[in-house]
């Protein structure tokens, strides 16, 4: 599997994501607490990086000529959030999940274990496993062909992918 180096995303793209971040906090925060996260700026600072993730994706993409869509910054009610695709090309359905490179776990990446994408993923859904740090980079790779593990943080429901896995 091959490693892609990322950019980060522009000051404005920044700006986008830090307003974005801040404007959906609201509309996440039951659903984190539900599932016990309950830590209000690690979730800031979650969508915030999830934003960033797909806009270096979306960067990388375009920067390869491919024509895909750009990340979504509307602010959905509750009730309107689901679990599409991030990212856009053709047929194409590409899932963003970002991970921070320093952190107190090895690096992995966190699905709802009930996700269409988890239990029954399509021919055309794609996962950019987005590894943030200073010298950001993914793996892009089929949905259908990733292995889920467990959460070393038992108290979370939840289905992970762990880089040393990919390799």
């Amino acid at each position: 599997m091959k490693k892609i180096l990322l950019k980060l995303p522009s000051k404005y793209q920044e700006k986008l994501c830090d307003f974005f971040g801040n404007a959906v906090l609201s509309t996440n925060e039951d659903m984190y607490f539900k599932r016990n996260q309950e830590n209000r700026e690690k979730l800031l600072q979650d969508l915030i990086n999830g934003k960033k993730a797909e806009y270096m994706m979306f960067n990388y993409l375009h920067s390869v000529g491919k024509k895909v869509s750009p990340p979504d910054i509307m602010v959905y009610q509750v009730q309107s959030k689901n679990f599409e695709a991030d990212l856009l090309f053709g047929k194409i359905k590409i899932h963003v999940k970002s991970c921070l490179q320093e952190s107190i776990f090895p690096i992995s990446w966190v699905f709802q274990p009930e996700d269409e994408l988890v239990k029954n993923p399509t021919s055309n859904d794609f996962l950019a496993l987005v590894v943030m740090s200073d010298n950001p980079y993914c793996y892009l790779i089929a949905a259908s062909e990733v292995k889920y593990g467990n959460p070393i943080k038992e108290s979370l429901n939840k289905a992970v992918i762990y880089e040393s896995d990919l390799k």
